[in-house]
């Protein structure tokens, strides 16, 4: 074959991307406030092999956790407004503190905060990968750092990307995405060239503002900021 061929069959070969295909409601958990004044939920995660919920609630400062239907909630005071979470291991999760410059480290079954990290900027999206922490600062830089005593590993800055916030991913590198504004979520290919819009406020989205994956069961959590409602939805994909 000559190269002329070969290029002309490497552009006829279809591109395989693993978008979601079906979008189905598993769970929806209605969440009550501990306290009667206004309260929002940030961010939310499910951890742990019980699928524990854990719920960023800001006004009161605290964590709610549940079960995966709701039953069995505690609440875990913070000293500081929380804003995302990230799963550490089984019983820990780390929390940014945003305008505080601060990362807590909270351990959900002694319900406290263990240890903190000062950050260089303002911290908002957080992630651990099992090694390292990799953090949003001024909605603009990601920096990675060691957990264990907040030592700066490398960071990511580029002006193209001024408004970085959060989002989540699943094992094929597919991103979710959360629109607050449009109360939807947009799911976008590895490569960024494909998206699709795969939830929306007729499924139950008002105002999302937390997005989490579950890798272990193909699941993603959503909760509305102000009605205190969260969603599980089973996700399935077909290579195209």
């Amino acid at each position: 074959m000559s190269k002329t061929e070969e290029a002309l069959a490497l552009a006829q070969t279809p591109v395989k991307y693993n978008l979601p295909v079906s979008i189905n409601l598993r769970q929806r958990i209605n969440l009550k406030p501990r306290e009667t004044f206004f309260q929002s939920i940030k961010s939310c995660i499910k951890i742990g092999k019980f699928n524990t919920l854990v719920f960023a609630v800001q006004q009161s400062r605290q964590l709610i956790t549940c079960n995966s239907d709701g039953t069995d909630v505690d609440y875990i005071p913070l000293p500081y407004i929380p804003y995302f979470i990230t799963e550490v291991n089984s019983n820990t999760v780390a929390v940014s503190g945003a305008v505080y410059k601060i990362v807590m480290i909270i351990n959900i079954s002694l319900c406290s905060v263990t240890s903190t990290i000062d950050t260089s900027g303002e911290c908002w999206g957080i992630s651990y990968d099992g090694s390292n922490l990799y953090v949003v600062i001024d909605q603009k830089i990601i920096q990675v750092m060691d957990l264990t005593d907040g030592k700066l590993m490398w960071k990511f800055e580029n002006d193209e990307y001024p408004n970085i916030v959060s989002a989540t991913t699943d094992d094929d590198g597919i991103v979710y995405v959360i629109n607050c504004f449009t109360s939807t979520v947009v799911a976008v290919s590895e490569d960024g060239s494909l998206h699709r819009e795969i939830l929306a406020k007729s499924n139950g989205l008002k105002n999302p503002d937390g997005i989490h994956f579950d890798k272990k069961e193909n699941v993603l959590l959503v909760c509305n900021i102000d009605n205190w409602k969260a969603f599980l939805f089973d996700i399935k994909k077909n290579i195209t």
